[in-house]
This record gives C-alpha cells, sequence and structure tokens, in this order.
C-alpha cells in the first residue's frame, strides 16, 4: 500500500455468527485500476466486496478512500465516494434491464419531469 493509493482496505474481518469469513483482509487500488478478486467458492470474495460496497457492515478494520477514513455503511455512502460494484450475479430487480439495474437510483432525467432520459441511462451504463 503506497501514498497513491485512491482505495485502501486494511485489516477487514467480517463474521457471519460463529463462521469467520474474512480474517485480516488487506486490499488497495489506485485510481482507474480494475482488479478481479479470485479465490475458491467460500474464500470470503463477495463478502470483502459487499463490504466494500457498503451492502454489509465489517466487523473491524477501517477504508479509506485518497487516504481519509470512509464511512461505507451504506450503498449510497459508497456510491458518493465514487465505489461501484458489478456482481457476477448481477439481478438486483429482475424485471429490470441490466442497463437499468446499473443506473438505479440514478435514472437520468429527459426534459419533460417526471421522465427518464433513455439515452443518457444507457450511456451511463456503457
Amino acid at each position: 500500500m503506497t501514498d497513491a493509493d485512491f482505495l485502501v482496505m486494511r485489516g477487514i474481518r467480517k463474521s457471519f455468527d460463529v463462521t469467520e469469513a474474512l480474517r485480516g483482509v488487506d486490499f488497495s487500488a489506485q485510481r482507474g485500476e480494475v482488479h478481479a478478486i479470485v479465490g475458491e467458492n467460500g474464500a470470503g470474495k463477495s463478502t470483502l466486496m459487499k463490504i466494500l460496497s457498503g451492502a454489509i457492515p465489517r466487523n473491524a478494520g477501517e477504508i479509506l478512500v485518497e487516504g481519509i477514513a470512509a464511512d461505507v455503511s451504506t450503498p449510497l455512502t459508497a456510491h458518493r465516494l465514487g465505489i461501484r460494484a458489478v456482481y457476477q450475479e448481477f439481478s438486483l430487480v429482475p424485471h429490470l434491464t441490466v442497463a437499468e439495474n446499473i443506473v438505479l437510483g440514478q435514472m437520468p432525467s429527459s426534459r419533460v419531469p417526471g421522465c427518464v432520459d433513455w439515452a443518457k441511462a444507457y450511456r451511463r451504463a456503457e
């Protein structure tokens, strides 16, 4: 982990009842990097990403964004910090399209009040 890291996760721990899913996990990334988190089933990959994206709380550890401790307690707080996650099983709302799921909660408005700017929504999703 360096001073240039945009994101730092340090000492992340998560337990579900008596099952310890993550034990002191460290991860860092610089702005613009793309990472693949790989491992066996049950290794904690999804748990780590859900913690980072604010979907579930961590039991211990810290998350820093640009060197500042970050409150990533909800998906909205993560989103405001520029943190996004695209899950392998991506069907938050099954009856919506992939693009609609990606921009869910941030549908761009058109000039007509209450209407969606679909072209802009699809560009954002791309």
